[in-house]
């Protein structure tokens, strides 16, 4: 060596590339983190002894403070790339307590990256190892590619396949002018050789060139939410969006089901196995990533992993300026596409490939926007819609954030019970411009859907809406369970049911939609069912506001009326500006004959809506639980002309039962238009 250090480090099949901070396994870029990198090279320079945690920390995280996790989940990620098994490694062993100890044979060199990686093939250009004779990656169809016999043998020669064929494999043999016996002979070539290939590597090959796992093609996918190792909470907005573009591009894929972003959050910043995810939401393989700013620059390591095995499929790193956001998102679904399916049609391409805007900036407002009415618990609905409404000023035919704009007008309606007409007002004027700007887009039909039925109560127009809306999205639960719903609300509960059980199937995780579906359980009927589907919600997020409210909702009806207070009071804590807790708290105490009690709540929410919203849908239920059957009408015929969101139950809301044979009230179900 003389005394140079050296440039790259060879064991097996890996490079380590010390000058590009490169780990490579046969050409191929293995999808490293810097800071995996760099504990790699740790061990690799400090092999054959063991290497204490202590000293890990003190040379690659220096003055920072951090714990023995993420450590842990660093060495974890090397293995996955390294294809090691901590039980038995042959790279890394774990030493009990201690540290961690590299074991492989290092070769050193002094060379450049250009000479590390091998040959270079003379179709797609890229370098590959020069223990093989045949590039894979040369995008070539089989039975053709390049003229030059050492850029298209699969593999060495062996004498005794030479013997047998040498008319096909002795260069000399073939007639340089004859492109139709050039194409024949590579053929024969190729037939012979990949026989061959194949004793020894048929699961490698049937992978990589026909998109399938060990099991068969994949038929089924979660894009798990990329974790941001940035340090920087502030673009925790990209990483969320990244991953929601890929759900959304790699849903065009033909046959492949894909579980919605929303299915997934739980796995947010853990470290689940894939074969437990996979178990969890009935996939065959799992999309897992890491994304890292550096400056104007954002690196993106994304891997496919089979499920069942937590094999590595595929791996790759990406690096791109932010400004190529859109760019990047559409590169990493077509690669992640490609690998998955072999016959990608030109139309499927494209649809993968589509994008909404091509303004970065719009586009980065609409992610923001996305990132807090997803995950942000108090006003993410109104700071989702400042956003929407920002990259509506910078892109006015952005359709997928007017789409946005109405799904977070929708929520905010309910939550924080704003007048109806006024958000309605807007939010059909963003329905409407969605769909006209594109009429292929499922969230717009979706969006349209919910304000004809909640606002309009125009019952089969949503209908046919949200039909449209599956056929374009079939892989999206939102338009299911919005069908579902609507269907159980006009009294056609097995459709409704049949359409809620495909969202579940879906999104089997969804907090809101597990909560909402037990809500119809209740309505029909089965609340001890609703009880037993709220408690797996409230296993999951012990804090979930809705499953709270459901959970009251089911013990009014059982009759359990000490439980459905409890339930209200924890709801009513968790949301004290939402009047429907101490509604079913009042509600309660009426039925309880706690009379006095319940209309000192009454007077509360009396008073409450001389100053702010509060639902006249709520005020008639309690009145109806006093037995006060005047004012109940009253308020009844005030929330119909405030145009209510909460009117679509009152079909099968059945705290309203003692009033259905009353023609008061038929008359209400028919202002409603409900069918």
């Amino acid at each position: 060596m003389a005394g140079k250090d050296p440039t790259t480090y060879r064991f097996d099949d890996f490079i380590v590339d010390l000058e590009n901070f490169r780990l490579s396994r046969d050409g191929v870029d293995c999808a490293l983190t810097p800071r995996a990198f760099d504990v790699l090279v740790y061990l690799i320079r400090h092999r054959g002894r063991v290497v204490e945690k202590q000293e890990i920390f003190d040379a690659i995280w220096k003055d920072s403070f951090v714990t023995d996790d993420a450590l842990t989940r660093i060495i974890k990620e090397i293995r996955r790339e390294l294809g090691d098994v901590a039980g038995s490694p042959n790279y890394i062993a774990t030493v009990r307590k201690r540290g961690y100890k590299f074991v492989a044979a290092v070769e050193e060199a002094i060379e450049s990256a250009e000479e590390a990686a091998g040959k270079t093939c003379p179709n797609c250009g890229k370098r590959y190892p020069d223990r093989l004779n045949f590039c894979l990656d040369d995008g070539m169809p089989l039975g053709s590619g390049s003229g030059d016999p050492e850029a298209t043998r699969m593999l060495p020669m062996s004498p005794a396949l030479d013997e047998t064929v040498p008319h096909v494999l002795s260069g000399e043999r073939i007639s340089s002018d004859s492109g139709r016996n050039r194409r024949s002979v590579r053929l024969g070539v190729f037939g012979i050789l990949l026989a061959t290939a194949m004793v020894v590597t048929t699961g490698y090959i049937g992978y990589r060139l026909f998109g399938v796992s060990a099991g068969g093609p994949i038929r089924s996918l979660a894009v798990i939410p990329l974790v941001n190792e940035s340090g920087n909470r502030d673009i925790e907005y990209l990483s969320d969006g990244i991953t929601e573009s890929l759900v959304g591009s790699l849903s065009e894929v033909p046959g492949l089901e894909v579980k919605s972003r929303s299915s997934v959050l739980r796995y947010k910043d853990t470290d689940v196995p894939a074969s437990i995810v996979g178990r969890d939401l009935n996939v065959e393989a799992i999309v897992t990533g890491r994304l890292i700013q550096r400056g104007e620059e954002i690196a993106v390591y994304v891997s496919l992993v089979e499920a069942a095995t937590e094999n590595n499929l595929w791996s790759k790193q990406y690096i791109r300026r932010l400004e190529n956001l859109i760019t990047l998102e559409n590169e990493i679904a077509r690669d992640i596409a490609q690998t998955l399916s072999a016959s990608l049609t030109s139309a499927d391409q494209q649809k993968i490939a589509k994008t909404h805007t091509e303004n970065e900036e719009a586009y980065q407002m609409y992610l923001k926007g996305r990132h807090h009415f997803l995950t942000t618990r108090h006003r993410g609905a109104e700071l989702a819609i400042d956003y929407y409404r920002k990259a509506i000023e910078l892109d006015p035919n952005y359709a997928k954030a007017y789409a946005a704009a109405v799904q977070a007008a929708l929520g905010l309606a309910f939550r924080s019970e704003v007048p109806t007409t006024e958000a309605f007002t807007t939010a059909r004027r963003d329905a409407e411009k969605a769909l006209e700007l594109d009429p292929q887009l499922a969230e717009a039909h979706l969006a349209l859907g919910s304000v004809n039925v909640w606002f309009d109560w125009d019952w089969t127009t949503a209908e046919s809406r949200f039909r449209r809306a599956i056929e374009l999205a079939p892989n999206d639960e939102a338009a299911y369970f919005a069908l579902g719903a609507l269907l159980c609300n006009s009294g056609r509960m097995d459709e409704g049911f049949a359409l809620l059980e495909r969202a579940r199937i879906l999104n089997p995780l969804h907090l809101r939609n597990n909560s909402v579906y037990s809500q119809y359980l209740t309505f029909s009927g089965r609340p001890d069912e609703a009880l037993a589907e709220l408690s797996r919600v409230l296993e999951l997020d012990p804090n979930f506001y809705l499953a709270h409210l459901a959970a009251s909702q089911a013990h009014l009806e059982k009759g359990s009326y000490r439980e459905a207070i409890s339930a209200a009071e924890i709801a009513k804590a968790m949301n004290p500006q939402d009047s429907t807790p101490v509604t079913f708290i009042a509600y309660a105490l009426a039925k309880q004959g706690r009379k006095a009690e319940a209309n000192k709540k009454l007077s509360e929410l009396l008073k409450l809506s001389d100053s702010r919203a509060v639902t006249p849908y709520n005020i008639a239920l309690v009145y109806s639980g006093l037995g006060d059957a005047e004012n109940t009408f009253r308020w009844l015929n005030r929330a119909v002309d405030q145009r209510d969101l909460r009117l679509a139950f009152i079909k099968v809301e059945p705290k309203w039962n003692e009033l259905r044979t009353d023609e008061r009230f038929a008359e209400i179900v028919r202002r409603v238009r409900i069918p």
